[in-house]
């Protein structure tokens, strides 16, 4: 090797005498001017860094690394998926939040309860009577007790408008409607009643009223708080929070419509000529099946590039049409039939299969195609719905379009639209079978559909 030269120590590459970076990998090279190429032995080797990691699409470019290279976060559409979902809130935390926003009023009842016990001051009347003022008790107790119900108003007011208590912000879950939104006023006053009430039994009351949604058959969705209240309870760390992404059907509004496909045009492709033309002479319509250019008139072509004058205009031969030669529009006569038309077969009518619904509350549907059945219901942008069947339900247990129906001649396909409160199929063993939301089930005839607290039985046409 020449004196004057050495190799790169981070990529190997053979370095040229007096450079001071390696050309190959770009990593700085030591200031060699002021000594040989065998001290350039000595100089440092980098030190590795344990925690660095290598990214794709980037060269380092010195060995020396100031800092951990951290490898970014790549979202691999899972977490996503989940973080769009709504969780119901476990009965632990539903607990434990409760307990938590008794904790702030209990210190401040103990606190004024203990300060006014000091103020008591106890007077001797006689051997067997002794009187206590308790004034000062009294005005202790009772401005803890204002301070602990000024607490639970704020509270109210602030769990009604944003879901929001000091447990529920602490565990991450959010008291909401039926809808996803704001519960109210009305409906946070009912549920702290049915809470308040359950304590005053007992402490195990109020504990098993808490978590009596572990008794919803409905995905333990409800306690018997949400259940008189009309609310939900949701679990914003493992989920998504309805009070800020659009309710329970937000996302929904942004998923995108499947769209009608695109029927094949037939038309003839642009800078292409019919078979036996010449390119130049090829029609417009030449390609499109069915159709044959006319044969050009003979005589001589005009040539664009010899100009002639025109010629004089002459007088145009009178035609008369073939039905002027027959004379005016005449009488038909008495004697003269009418002529009979041909029969023609009519063509056999198409029989679409139908399908009977028979609800709970006596109302039956024919139904021939596809419907969507709800409080309100509506489709998606482009989608073909023959019927919307609106169902009255004043407890709120169905969704504003609940299920998706379509007859067919083994029953009716159903498929539930994301609802709030599921749907089920029971045959006539009577076992509900939950449905997946998005995937179409077949409901034989004889079977009962169950959405909400609503159902209907499929039976023939």
């Amino acid at each position: 090797m020449n004196p004057g030269t050495s190799n790169c120590r981070n990529c190997g590459a053979a370095l040229p005498p007096g450079a001071s970076f390696c050309t190959l990998c770009g990593a700085a090279v030591y200031n060699r001017a002021g000594r040989t190429a065998p001290a350039a032995a000595s100089e440092p080797s980098a030190p590795e860094n344990p925690r660095k990691v290598q990214i794709p699409g980037i060269i380092p470019v010195t060995p020396f690394s100031r800092g951990p290279v951290v490898a970014p976060k790549i979202d691999d559409g899972e977490d996503m998926a989940a973080r769009l979902d709504l969780v119901n809130a476990g009965a632990g935390k539903r607990l434990a939040a409760k307990l938590l926003d008794m904790v702030a009023p209990a210190i401040g009842f103990a606190i004024g309860s203990g300060v006014g016990a000091t103020t008591i001051v106890s007077t001797r009347v006689n051997a067997q009577v002794i009187t206590l003022d308790l004034f000062w008790f009294s005005v202790w107790t009772g401005a803890a007790a204002l301070l602990a119900l000024a607490y639970w108003i704020v509270l109210w007011g602030w769990e009604a408008r944003t879901g929001k208590t000091i447990g529920n912000l602490l565990l991450g879950i959010r008291t909401t409607g039926m809808q996803g939104f704001a519960a109210g006023w009305l409906a946070i006053l009912v549920r702290n009643v049915v809470i308040t009430i359950g304590f005053g039994l007992a402490f195990v009351g109020g504990v098993l009223v808490l978590i009596s949604n572990l008794w919803d058959r409905n995905g333990q969705r409800q306690g018997w708080p949400d259940k008189a209240a009309h609310t939900l309870v949701f679990d914003v760390k493992a989920g998504r929070d309805p009070l800020t992404s659009g309710g329970i059907d937000g996302p929904s509004s942004f998923a995108p419509v499947e769209l009608p496909p695109m029927l094949p045009v037939q038309s003839p492709v642009a800078g292409t000529a019919a078979p036996g033309l010449p390119t130049s002479a090829a029609p417009p319509s030449a390609g499109i099946p069915g159709f044959e250019p006319a044969e050009p008139a003979p005589g001589r072509r005009h040539d664009p590039n010899q100009w002639q004058p025109p010629a004089s205009p002459g007088v145009r031969p009178e035609t008369v049409h073939p039905d002027e030669a027959a004379g005016e529009t005449r009488y038909r006569s008495a004697a003269q039939p009418d002529p009979v038309p041909a029969a023609v077969d009519p063509a056999p009518a198409v029989q679409r299969p139908s399908v009977r619904m028979q609800f709970d509350d006596g109302r039956e549907v024919r139904l021939a195609g596809a419907a969507l059945i709800g409080r309100n219901p509506s489709g998606y942008d482009g989608e073909v719905i023959e019927q919307l069947i609106d169902v009255p339900d004043p407890s709120r247990s169905v969704s504003k379009t609940h299920v998706h129906v379509r007859a067919s001649s083994e029953g009716l396909w159903v498929t539930d639209r994301n609802s709030t409160n599921g749907s089920a199929l029971s045959g006539p063993d009577g076992v509900r079978r939950p449905l997946v939301a998005g995937s179409p089930q077949l409901a034989g005839f004889g079977a009962t559909v169950h959405f909400g607290d609503r159902s209907f039985l499929v039976a023939r046409a």
